[in-house]
Formats: C-alpha cells, structure tokens, sequence
C-alpha cells in the first residue's frame, strides 16, 4: 500500500495543491469541498487505469473513496481486499463498467458484488455488505466515461433512503422500500434502483435521462 500511495496519492495531492484556490479568503475545510473529492477521486481512477488496473490499485481506489466518504468499510478486516479481488473478478475495466451500468439500467446483480459480506469483525462474524461503498465505487466507474454510460450509478446512500419514503408519500406513490428494510439488509441494489428509478420518473418524466 505504501508503494502505491508513493506512486499514485502523492502525484495527485501534489496536482490538487497546484490549482488555483477557488478564494483565498476561505478556509482550508471550505476549499476542499465536494467538487474538489470528486476531482481528486477522479484522477485517482485514471492513474490506476490501463497498465495500472489490478487487484491492489482497485483496493486503493476503494481505501481513497471510503475515507472520503466515510463508509466505515474498515471497520471489517480484509474487507477491502475482498472488493477489490470481486470487482477484478467482473473482467477488466470496460467489463467492470459494461456490469455496473446494467444495473443501473434494470438488470440484477447476477454476480452478487453488492449482496456479499466483506471482510470479518473483531468477534469473527462475517463482514457486513458494502453496498454503499460499492455503489460509489460503481458511480466513479462510469463517471469516466460519461458518453458511454449517460445515466452514471445511483449512490447507495443513508439519507437518500431515509428520505424516500417521505418524498413517496409527498408526490402520492407508493414508496417500495422503507428505512427499515435497508437496516435489517433486506434491501437489494436491483430493488434500490428500480425504486429511485420509478420516483425520479414521477419528478422529470419517464422518457427523461
């Protein structure tokens, strides 16, 4: 990990501390804003792409995106090495995003990469699932190529799902899933998605993109 952050995080720091700051008369926790994660994840994925795309420059994009979004994915040992070698598993990097994109389009996990417990807790239980840190793994995937996969991945997120339900019952329709559901692990990424689907064509329109 150490060689890898040698190669891959330094260079990108170092190029995130050349840009201009967007004010200097901000502080250093308001300049490192939502924009500024998503660009320095982004060029994370394009330094460990092509000849750089293996087991170990997959975990250190799910190390990078776990930390900056807090999903508590260490708190499992072995969990990060058990993502990486399941996502290598789906073939190489067009393979991996060929997969992800299909169900962001309606198809099932038939790989089971966001239904499996990763890793093993300090009392030897299994792992919980990372459906969270996968979905934004799977969302920076067809990021990098947004003409091909216009529809991107639909981050698997707390407060999206505590506020579903809510929204649901605002426009009138019948909410799929409840909070609970997504608590006891109940709930499945196809379901996830089929549901936010349905309620973003209640907002926008069914033939809307």
């Amino acid at each position: 990990i150490l060689k890898l952050i040698e190669k891959f995080i330094i260079p990108v720091l170092n190029y995130e501390n050349s840009l201009e700051d967007v004010d200097n008369n901000t502080s250093e926790e308001q300049q490192f804003s939502y924009v500024q994660q998503r660009a320095m994840i982004n060029q994370i994925f394009a330094t460990t792409s092509e000849d750089n795309y293996n087991t170990q420059s997959i975990m250190l994009r799910l190390i990078v995106i776990d930390s900056l979004y807090s999903t508590n994915a260490a708190y499992s040992y072995f969990s990060f090495e058990e993502m990486a070698k399941a996502i290598k598993r789906l073939g190489n990097e067009n393979e991996v995003a060929d997969y992800f994109y299909s169900i962001a389009t309606g198809g099932n996990d038939d790989k089971n990469v966001f239904s499996k417990n990763y890793g093993i807790r300090k009392n030897l239980k299994n792992g919980s699932k990372q459906m969270s840190l996968m979905s934004k793994y799977a969302y920076y995937v067809l990021l990098q190529n947004p003409s091909d996969y216009p529809l991107g991945f639909p981050i698997y997120d707390s407060l999206a799902i505590k506020m579903y339900p809510k929204v649901c019952n605002l426009l009138a329709i019948k909410s799929k899933f409840t909070k609970s559901d997504a608590d006891n692990n109940e709930l499945k990424i196809n379901e996830y998605i089929s549901a936010l689907n349905e309620l973003r064509g209640a907002i926008f329109g069914n033939d809307n993109n």
